[in-house]
């Protein structure tokens, strides 16, 4: 997955999608963790359009176990919805 695709909100309190797409060799043997470096204040996660994991929390990591939601040998898809107005 190419980092670069997902770009920070800066200075803005409302509901933002953040997309990118990779493609998964089949390896069976290996778990697919996403890790974003953080997200602040909350998201919710989906991979392929299934929900993979929700944060909420100030500028800390997010790590979802991805496995059962990736297809291998297949584009797949990872997209979030961020909020960062403060609670």
């Amino acid at each position: 997955m190419n980092e670069s695709l997902l770009y920070p909100c800066i200075n803005s309190c409302r509901d933002f999608w953040y997309e990118t797409r990779f493609h998964r060799d089949a390896d069976t043997t290996r778990d697919v963790i996403l890790r974003f470096g953080n997200i602040t204040h909350r998201a919710t996660i989906f991979v392929n359009g299934i929900k993979a994991g929700e944060h909420e929390g100030g500028f800390t990591p997010v790590v979802p176990d991805s496995t059962h939601y990736v297809r291998f040998n297949n584009k797949n898809r990872i997209s979030f919805l961020a909020n960062n107005k403060h609670p």
